[in-house]
């Protein structure tokens, strides 16, 4: 309750409005179960790029993609124009969260978040926000919360955005005066591409440059942790990189461009090695990890180009 008295004395929402949304909430044990998982029995079984990338190539989930991308070319390229991330990166995004809008999740969203904001003893205080951003974005939209249902995380609608993502970065693409994300593809292409200029996304810039396992400075292990990242932003520049000897010579972009290397476990060879440009660290601000960015730009860059 205290939560409640707290969003409607900073949004001037009626309290009684706000306890209506909670009538036959029910618990989300299965939604605990999800976001906390139990540790595996025995050594986890060893991660490796090549079979990301090889899950991405799904022969039906190209086929899929390529004709969403005829489907919604005139939203797709609308996006681009706006914001300047190419189809088929928004395409592998969509097909990557739900199959580009099939599945859309069972979980009922006010449940989860209230479950996993109260009773969730790993990042509650994020869920809790999260509840409250659906209750905004329900009360400013005429949002029905009644049946709506999502992951079982909370991420809504069919690019799969957490409800504060939906309030931030959502866009009217379609011109309809709302911005729908549960049915509306274009309101869906142009969220994406929004969320991904608003998080470093820049226009006509490559994501990566592979190299490979770097066979040559395998026994250089200091020089590769100095210039190698884990975090989510590119923290040197290809001139930096080619200097300190990870690059042979200068790739097809300017030498003051952003960029870092990342480390891709592949257990045939230890780690693969790419060049990551500002444009791959928008992708892991969706989901903060390095493989889920390879996920989506495999899948992209096996789409047709002409859709």
């Amino acid at each position: 309750m205290a939560q409640l008295e707290e969003i409607r004395d900073q949004h001037n929402i009626p309290l009684p409005w706000l306890i209506r949304q909670f009538q036959r909430s029910t618990l989300q044990d299965e939604a605990l179960r999800l976001v906390n998982p139990p540790p595996a029995e025995g050594p986890a079984p060893a991660r490796s790029v090549y079979r990301v990338i090889q899950r991405s190539l799904h022969p039906k989930l190209v086929q899929d993609g390529n004709r969403y991308l005829r489907q919604h070319s005139a939203a797709l390229r609308q996006a681009f124009e706006a914001h300047g991330v190419p189809p088929r990166v928004i395409v592998g995004i969509l097909g990557i969260e739900t199959r580009y809008g099939r599945i859309l999740g069972n979980f009922p969203t006010i449940d989860t978040l209230s479950t996993l904001g109260f009773l969730n003893e790993r990042r509650a205080p994020f869920f809790r926000n999260e509840l409250t951003s659906l209750l905004l974005l329900s009360h400013e939209q005429r949002l029905d919360l009644k049946g709506l249902k999502g992951s079982f995380a909370g991420a809504l609608g069919i690019p799969q955005f957490m409800p504060s993502s939906w309030r931030r970065y959502a866009v009217d693409a379609d011109g309809d005066g709302k911005t729908q994300l549960l049915q509306s593809h274009a309101d869906a292409i142009g969220s994406v591409a929004n969320f991904l200029r608003e998080h470093g996304w820049i226009r006509g810039l490559r994501s990566h440059v592979g190299l490979g396992s770097l066979d040559g400075l395998q026994d250089q292990s200091e020089l590769i942790d100095s210039i190698s990242v884990q975090g989510l932003r590119a923290e040197h520049t290809v001139a930096q990189l080619v200097s300190a000897g990870a690059i042979d010579e200068m790739p097809s972009l300017a030498p003051g461009t952003p960029a870092s290397l990342i480390a891709l476990p592949e257990p045939e060879v230890g780690h693969v090695y790419w060049m990551a440009t500002p444009n791959f660290f928008a992708i892991t601000h969706y989901n903060r990890s390095y493989f889920y960015a390879v996920s989506v730009l495999a899948l992209s860059e096996a789409l047709s180009s002409r859709g």
